[in-house]
């Protein structure tokens, strides 16, 4: 039968930077549990997708770094030379059936544990891990902040050897402090920086209204997948996990949390002389605020 001519567009070739897509098709990346550990498998996989007529069909998370660890999940790898061959396989299945193939590289800072590695996560800050394992993330410094581009920048360069033609941008990207412009304090929860230069500042905040909203929320916690504990209580939430149920329950009314605190990095001293006073009983709450906003108001000269 023939086509409704208002989907003619999703068939029209589109141009990607230097290389053209055939149709509006892009598969997204996706994890499909084969990974470095069935390469073979992973390209007979994604070569059936481009030959079912997907433009671009991309990897799952591909990690580029020892330090990215994400064993026992199966995703993808690109630690050194090495893993190259298995992503050409995939690359080569694609490309055989005229898609463009493209790459997740991904670094997932604090959120693994380098099981099989053994490197020590790194993060934006000291902080527990966020996935099931009892790991502390070391706070990254500038050292390791180039350390951290220059990974990014060779496993690009070994994609391009694989033949993939374009990558997408990895998830958990980091790092969001740097020394000298804020420096998070710690605290438990989800912390958002809206730069000063935001020309937007308005959809912004319109959109975290809506991401922290009660709707919003309760639906997250509800998912089967949740295991997060949120700080303020939420009515009518049936968490799937029973244990998560009993701390809903418990915290019904609300349980409070430490909010991380954002400053510039040159009032950090005051910051914490104030918190040593607050400790020790030598200052209240408003004048401890009062000090820290003057230091913010003299660094702002």
């Amino acid at each position: 039968m023939p086509r409704d001519p208002r989907y003619d567009v999703l068939f029209e070739p589109v141009k990607i930077g230097p290389r053209t897509a055939r149709n509006r098709f892009y598969q997204v990346p996706h994890c499909t549990g084969m990974g470095h550990v069935m390469p073979r498998a992973e390209a007979a996989m994604r070569g059936v997708k481009a030959e079912g007529g997907w433009a671009v069909v991309s990897t799952q998370e591909c990690d580029i770094h020892p330090t990215s660890d994400i064993l026992p999940f199966p995703e993808g790898r690109l630690w050194d030379d090495r893993d190259i061959p298995g992503l050409a396989l995939m690359a080569e299945s694609v490309h055989c059936h005229g898609a463009l193939a493209a790459i997740e590289l991904t670094h997932h800072g604090p959120t693994t544990a380098n099981h099989y590695s053994r490197e020590a996560p790194m993060g934006p800050a000291h902080q527990p891990i966020s996935w099931d394992a009892p790991v502390q993330a070391r706070a990254m410094d500038k050292s390791d902040i180039r350390d951290y581009r220059r990974w990014h920048r060779a496993a690009a360069l070994r994609a391009r050897k694989a033949g993939f033609d374009m990558a997408n941008a990895g998830y958990a990207t980091m790092p969001s402090d740097i020394a000298g412009e804020s420096l998070a304090t710690g605290g438990v929860g989800w912390s958002w920086m809206l730069p000063k230069t935001s020309r937007h500042p308005d959809l912004a905040l319109k959109w975290l209204d809506y991401i922290l909203s009660d709707a919003v929320m309760t639906r997250r916690a509800s998912h089967a997948s949740s295991w997060m504990v949120y700080p303020r209580a939420l009515s009518g939430l049936k968490p799937t996990q029973p244990v998560l149920a009993s701390v809903f329950a418990a915290a019904d009314k609300g349980v409070g949390y430490n909010p991380s605190v954002y400053m510039p990095g040159n009032v950090l001293e005051a910051y914490l002389q104030v918190i040593q006073g607050l400790i020790g009983g030598q200052i209240g709450a408003e004048a401890g605020m009062a000090q820290i906003d003057g230091q913010m108001q003299q660094a702002a000269k």
